[in-house]
């Protein structure tokens, strides 16, 4: 659904794929100022978890499902490796994941308890 907040699956996964593909081509420094700047927009926007996206000022919620989920997934590839972070991507566009819930369940499955009560507190919480 593109009118809610769990849009941000959509926007976010975009974006990484992108930032992912500057990274490759254009080199760590670009991403890593681009990441920067993400982190700035999107630091006293409101939690991502529920997100009223149509209740909210446009540029909120651009910076709320454009910049700060992709924030969390630049985070997760932290946690997780730039490798599993790859690999979990391709499984989530095949398994055509549609819900936050579904990608806690899969993070849990694949990298463990500590890991899905990780991503979904920060998705919650900040």
């Amino acid at each position: 659904n593109t009118s809610d907040w769990e849009d941000w699956l959509n926007e976010s996964f975009a974006e990484m794929s992108c930032l992912m593909a500057i990274r490759d081509t254009e080199g760590e420094e670009i991403f890593k100022s681009i990441v920067e700047k993400m982190r700035k927009n999107s630091q006293f926007t409101p939690p991502l978890w529920g997100f009223d996206r149509s209740g909210s000022d446009y540029e909120i919620a651009y910076n709320v499902l454009y910049n700060k989920g992709v924030c969390f997934l630049i985070d997760l590839e932290e946690r997780v490796g730039r490798e599993n972070f790859s690999k979990l991507f391709s499984y989530l566009s095949k398994a055509q994941l549609t819900s936050t819930n579904q990608l806690i369940d899969t993070l849990t499955k694949l990298y463990g308890e500590e890991i899905g009560t990780w991503f979904e507190t920060m998705i919650k919480n900040r």
